[in-house]
């Protein structure tokens, strides 16, 4: 039975968007939106006040009292805490539920046979690509990339309706930036096979 279990691609990058960006085209609240449940992705409008993002985002910085520096040594420990904080403001837990679960449906669709390993699936990834389970490496990945005071700054930008928004529009470019790259590569495959061509011609390798 264990030939059946052949994985297939989900949709283009859907989970390494969900740990790259902690965000999602499927999931996301606004700033001070409960974070307890898995929750859809709301209008635009209904975070930023459509056209006034900017403008309330600036006044949500100010209110927040943009941190400029740290009131304490930074040390690993208060670097690790300020990371999860940062995980909360990103919604990194329901991002990732959603994501597996979509990931896992897609798998389903594509391949009826695996649908008795359901479960087995589901287990499996929630014990290695849950919060829980990517915490640590997460974590770490922040802190080698930016300092306490960053991370503070991120949190706070990301408390603003427009770094929710932010939160919710970056996976969606991604993808789509994905689909215009393949298509641009797809529209000029045979410049690239002559290119190719020539290449070899000119003595410079290949089959």
């Amino acid at each position: 039975m264990l030939e059946l279990i052949s994985l297939r691609p989900a949709r283009p990058g859907a989970l390494l968007v969900a740990l790259a960006l902690a965000g999602s085209p499927f999931v996301s609240g606004c700033a001070g939106a409960a974070s307890s449940t898995v929750v859809a992705m709301p209008a635009a409008a209904d975070c930023a006040g459509g056209g006034a993002s900017a403008a309330s985002a600036d006044a949500s910085i100010s209110a927040l009292s943009w941190p400029k520096k740290l009131d304490h040594p930074s040390t690993p420990e208060t670097q690790r805490s300020a990371v999860g904080g940062l995980f909360e403001v990103m919604h990194l837990q329901q991002v990732l539920e959603v994501a597996l679960d979509n990931a896992i449906k897609v798998q389903m669709e594509a391949n009826p046979k695996i649908r008795p390993f359901e479960s087995v699936m589901r287990k499996f990834m929630a014990k290695y690509l849950s919060l829980e389970g990517v915490r640590e490496p997460m974590t770490k990945l922040y802190a080698d990339r930016f300092s306490e005071l960053e991370i503070l700054q991120l949190t706070a930008f990301y408390h603003t309706p427009l770094g929710q928004r932010t939160l919710a529009e970056l996976p969606k470019i991604m993808e789509e930036g994905s689909k215009i790259g393949l298509s641009l590569v797809k529209d000029h495959m045979a410049e690239l096979q002559q290119m190719v061509r020539e290449h070899v011609e000119q003595g410079g390798g290949g089959p």
